[in-house]
């Protein structure tokens, strides 16, 4: 079981003020986070809390801010190691939202139409099966990790989301976390726009294969190209898998193994998704006329579904057809083999009268022949 996480990051997290609300109740905390929002204040809240219920305390204020009609929290934290309960009180902008639910669709989009090409049935059906993105959710590994993300494609068993800090993600995931992408969208300047995936190749933190590649600077007049690659492997790891959908591990690239990804993120359309995210959330957003809501997972693999059924229901009235055609062509040999027969015996008819005739002429003439014989 393994899944492909994804994360915005925005350049301002890092000097956002931790403020410590240890003592207080859990009404009290509440109250901070409604005055927070109120006066658009950014902050972490931090506490320590009880290491063998981390989760209760999320929910509690959850429960708490929905009864005020408050989104609930953003984001929750459990550092297992030092006992502190992070939580993120801001609700999430628009440029985040846009961009997560963008390269969201994007990534399920691109590995829907790989699965539609997949000509093994079995092999299909069983990814289509355990592949699902559960959006943002909670994670959870005992002692180790209690986290909440952005988006995840995950095996169905296994419910992990996507990871703020990549690599200790990847670490305390052990293997459940295949690869990890970061967006960096450099909230409240939006002027650039960078890329970073982790993978897990059995090192303790894994590898970053891109390292906040930049996909987009208003700087810049030309703008890079590139793209993420993703394997199959990233969303569902490596077991029972053909090794053509596998990534290829340190020791393999080292050796000079290579293959081609199934899924590649280009910096052109993440770059676009990014330029909408920004439109949208800075209100410069207008629809193209005649838009079209894009495709989703569903309907690739349906259209696929349709397909497919439509080339069986084709190949069974070819061979339908095929079938007709023979039997037209059976019947007519067998008009022919018949009308031949009846022409054969027609004809056998025919010799055996000329035999008869022949038989009683040369019966006359023998018959005249003895009568001349005895007149003489």
């Amino acid at each position: 079981m393994a899944s492909l996480a994804s994360e915005s990051e925005s350049e301002s997290e890092s000097c956002i003020n931790i403020i410590s609300v240890d003592g207080y109740s859990i009404d009290e905390i509440v109250q901070h986070i409604v005055d927070a929002r109120r006066d658009r204040t950014e902050s972490i809240l931090s506490l320590h809390w009880p290491a063998d219920a981390p989760g209760d305390l999320c929910g509690r204020i959850d429960k708490k801010l929905v009864k005020l009609d408050q989104i609930k929290i953003r984001r929750f934290e459990y550092d297992y190691q030092s006992g502190i309960a992070y939580i993120d009180i801001m609700t999430e902008t628009s440029l985040h939202f846009q961009m997560l639910v963008g390269t969201s669709n994007y990534a399920e989009l691109s590995l829907a139409r790989f699965v539609a090409t997949i000509p093994d049935d079995a092999l299909r059906q069983r990814i289509v099966g355990e592949i699902l993105n559960f959006g943002t959710a909670s994670i959870e590994k005992k002692a180790k990790i209690l986290k909440q993300g952005e988006f995840a494609f995950s095996s169905v068993k296994n419910k992990l989301p996507s990871l703020r800090k990549v690599c200790q993600y990847i670490k305390c995931g052990e293997g459940d976390i295949q690869a990890a992408i970061v967006l960096d969208v450099q909230y409240r300047k939006e002027n650039r726009a960078k890329v970073a995936l982790c993978v897990a190749d059995g090192t303790a933190a894994g590898t970053w294969v891109r390292y906040f590649d930049t996909i987009y600077d208003e700087k810049l007049v030309e703008q890079p190209e590139g793209e993420v690659g993703l394997y199959l492997s990233d969303f569902i790891g490596p077991t029972n898998l053909p090794v053509s959908f596998c990534r290829p591990s340190a020791a393999e690239t080292a050796a000079g193994i290579q293959r081609n990804p199934q899924v590649r993120l280009t910096y052109e359309q993440l770059r676009k998704i990014f330029l909408k995210a920004r439109a949208i959330y800075q209100g410069r957003y207008e629809p193209r006329n005649g838009e079209e809501e894009e495709d989703n997972i569903y309907t690739i693999i349906q259209s696929a579904k349709r397909e497919r059924e439509q080339e069986r229901e084709r190949s069974k009235q070819e061979l339908e057809q095929e079938r007709e055609r023979f039997k037209q062509e059976l019947e007519q040999e067998r008009e022919r083999s018949k009308q031949e027969l009846e022409q054969e015996r027609g004809r056998s008819k025919q010799a055996l009268e000329q035999e008869r005739e022949l038989k009683q002429r040369i019966a006359m003439l023998q018959a005249q022949v003895l009568q001349l014989q005895r007149q003489v």
